[in-house]
């Protein structure tokens, strides 16, 4: 773009673009590259968020421990099968998995064909406890340095654990980059998506799309802030009563709590500001809506 006071946008080096169409391919790619530099001059491009080193490695961590729990949960899953199979009792302690069950287990008299694959298990099973838990406390510690304070803000609201408060800061990561509530609940997925043709009536859905994980663990968190707060109950209460449908009057009440997080996940700007205003004490039309 011409004039010295114009921003330049970078584009790759073509010869560095796998281009099977030979030189027609490259001409299509100058063309998008013309493209992209005249949305950028007319302010039509948007930016996109770019984890930091730090948050990068935070998220990394806590997804890591997320695949640790299902890998717990899937091993406790075969060991049950397994025993019954084999026609043997389950020894009471992996009824609620204590810390006498691993000694339970190892201790189970086991026929001799059997014996080999089940501690094959049981050492699967510790080996994930074992990861788990020094998972956790790094966890902890990179909390303590990146997230402390908003850490303990998000911990604060009943049925929030420290599970699902760190699931939180690692996925949204730059809390600050959402104007508003809108953006965060279609950001993980929670946004209705409301469809109506001609006069028939309005049916609202959630899009299987944004943060699933994230979605998942709002979802649990959901139903302990219904089952102890007496708002998060009438808000399930009040959505139950229009459709009868228990999933979709939780997932409401997970739209308010992720809402409710990430005001709470944001440093409270000066209350003079734009700002405060609009996240604070201007009551949002999602807010209107629960």
């Amino acid at each position: 773009m011409g004039g010295s006071s114009q921003k330049q946008i970078s584009t790759p080096a073509l010869w560095r673009i796998a281009t099977p169409g030979g030189a027609g391919a490259i001409h299509f790619i100058r063309l998008d590259a013309v493209k992209l530099a005249t949305y950028y001059a007319r302010g039509l491009l948007r930016p996109i968020a770019v984890l930091t080193v730090e948050q990068e490695g935070y998220r990394a961590l806590v997804r890591r421990r997320k695949r640790i729990t299902e890998s717990r949960g899937k091993i406790k899953q075969k060991i049950k099968c397994f025993l019954l199979a084999s026609g043997i009792d389950e020894p009471h302690s992996i009824q609620k998995w204590s810390l006498a069950a691993s000694a339970d287990l190892t201790a189970l008299d086991l026929p001799p064909q059997h014996h080999i694959a089940f501690a094959s298990m049981v050492r699967e099973y510790l080996f994930l406890l074992s990861e788990d838990k020094m998972l956790r406390a790094e966890i902890r510690t990179a909390t303590k340095q990146m997230y402390s304070v908003p850490f303990e803000r998000l911990i604060s609201i009943v049925g929030v654990g420290e599970t699902a408060a760190s699931n939180f800061l690692a996925e949204l990561f730059s809390p600050e980059r959402f104007n508003r509530p809108e953006e965060v609940t279609s950001y993980l997925g929670l946004a209705p998506v409301v469809s109506q043709s001609g006069d028939s009536a309005a049916h609202a859905r959630i899009r299987p799309v944004g943060q699933k994980r994230l979605r998942g663990i709002l979802v649990e968190a959901a139903w302990q802030w219904t089952w102890r707060d007496p708002e998060a109950k009438e808000l399930y209460n009040r959505h139950f009563a229009k459709h009868g449908i228990g999933q979709k009057a939780i997932v409401a009440v997970a739209r308010k709590l992720a809402i409710k997080l990430w005001r709470l996940a944001l440093e409270p700007p000066s209350p003079s500001t734009g700002a405060y205003r609009k996240r604070y004490l201007v009551t949002s039309q999602s807010d209107r809506h629960e």
